[in-house]
């Protein structure tokens, strides 16, 4: 994937035309095959920080919000939450606060300024993220927000700092994996594959972040 203008901006909303959009646009085509299988929940992860995951997450989910399709963006990352600031919001209660505390589902669904895209925040930094992620009240939330949304993206941690991804894997039905062109060796790779796989979930594709954009032109143009 080309790299978007600014990390935390929402280019299928602000810049539609762009190769970005296009790019995204593609990556939604390529994953409409499993929508029409019935997965309804992809959770969007990376080797490491600072990848382009959030991004990624974000766009996604806007591009099929703009289908007309009802999206909700669950900002599962408890260690290192950002989605809050893509859309410019902070104090707001998350998916820690429903898991930590007696709280309804309708209490962390925020509308974003994306038509038919809801979000749910991270919420208060806990003290024990990977278990609250492995709780019932978790599957709970997911089998809640998949009665009332066409599609749940959720914006989890890294894969290799902690377990906190495959956790949420382990709840979902598939997989998306950014890695930032060129910064992966090939052991790194092999070690994400084996987590994954031993984690059990469906890997659905990997997709090549912060590609430069004279080499996206020449990828579509020639």
């Amino acid at each position: 994937m080309p790299q978007p203008s600014a990390e935390t901006s929402v280019v299928m909303q602000n810049h539609p035309a762009s190769i970005t959009s296009e790019a995204y646009r593609s990556l939604r085509f390529n994953l409409d095959r499993s929508l029409e299988k019935g997965l309804k929940s992809i959770v969007v992860t990376s080797p490491g920080r600072k990848e382009g995951r959030t991004t990624t997450a974000v766009n996604l989910a806007a591009a099929y919000a703009q289908l007309g399709r009802k999206v909700v963006l669950v900002d599962a990352d408890l260690r290192h939450p950002s989605l809050h600031a893509v859309f410019g919001q902070t104090g707001r209660k998350g998916l820690a606060d429903f898991l930590s505390r007696p709280c309804e589902v309708s209490d962390i669904v925020i509308e974003s300024p994306v038509e038919n895209l809801s979000v749910v925040y991270a919420g208060a930094p806990p003290l024990h993220p990977t278990e609250l992620l492995a709780s019932e009240r978790m599957k709970e939330l997911l089998a809640e927000l998949g009665k009332n949304y066409d599609l749940i993206i959720a914006d989890t941690s890294s894969v290799l700092p902690s377990t906190d991804s495959r956790v949420v894997a382990a709840q979902c039905d598939g997989v998306l994996l950014v890695i930032e062109f060129g910064k992966v060796k090939r052991s790194a790779a092999k070690r994400i594959a084996s987590e994954l796989e031993h984690a059990k979930v469906n890997l659905l594709g990997i997709v090549w972040n912060k590609i430069r954009k004279q080499e996206a032109k020449a990828y579509l143009y020639t």
